[in-house]
């Protein structure tokens, strides 16, 4: 697997973690980008065929997010939500169907939000960004028969991005899911064990 980020001492760590459990250190590769870029997005992809001889799957899992009222919002902030939560997506996405078409099972699952359908105050345009990664599922399914897509759309999930904008004491991690949880169910789309039928989205609630 690639993991692909902006940041090279996160996705370093996540990589050992990946070998500490596994034992194996050739499992997970490093590549540093920022897909809001065309640009990147293909060279990503360029690298995993490269490193790996194919792109099987595409997991669009990254996300920025402020707690930020629609009236307060500033032009030079939507496009900041929208590059990460949107645009990132859409050009991983354009730049890995090629590859995607040529794999046995080619298949894309975007983790989407609980806010792209009930937006908690100030994640409104977070949750339109997030809208656009399950609407861009049901257009694979319709322009691209060989390539299975999904998204998933938890609540709140307890993770470093939930407690840079939500402290413990707003919301309890008793209300949050576990991130093992949504990782189950990207793996269930990625295998093919998932119940979803192709261009669908999974909604999970918070406890």
């Amino acid at each position: 697997m690639v993991l692909v980020g902006r940041t090279l001492e996160k996705l370093a760590h996540v990589a050992g973690e990946i070998e500490q459990r596994t034992g194996n250190a050739d499992l997970a590769a490093v590549h540093i980008a920022d897909v809001a870029d065309a640009v990147q997005a293909r060279a990503m992809v360029t690298f995993t065929i490269n490193r790996f001889g194919s792109l099987d799957a595409l997991v669009n899992n990254a996300g920025s997010a402020a707690l930020t009222p629609i009236a307060d919002h500033s032009p030079g902030h939507v496009e900041q939500v929208f590059a990460a939560n949107a645009l990132g997506p859409i050009n991983a996405i354009a730049a890995a169907l090629p590859a995607l078409r040529d794999a046995p099972d080619g298949v894309v699952v975007n983790v989407s939000s609980m806010a792209a359908h009930d937006p908690f105050p100030g994640l409104g345009v977070y949750g339109a960004a997030k809208a656009s990664t399950e609407a861009i599922c049901g257009a694979i399914r319709n322009e691209e028969p060989s390539v299975r897509a999904y998204a998933i759309a938890p609540g709140a999930v307890e993770t470093p991005l939930l407690r840079s904008i939500v402290s413990e004491a707003d919301l309890p991690t008793a209300a949050t899911l576990d991130p093992d949880t949504v990782a189950a169910e990207i793996v269930a789309c990625v295998t093919g064990a998932t119940d979803l039928d192709p261009g669908a989205t999974r909604v999970m609630a918070s406890p």
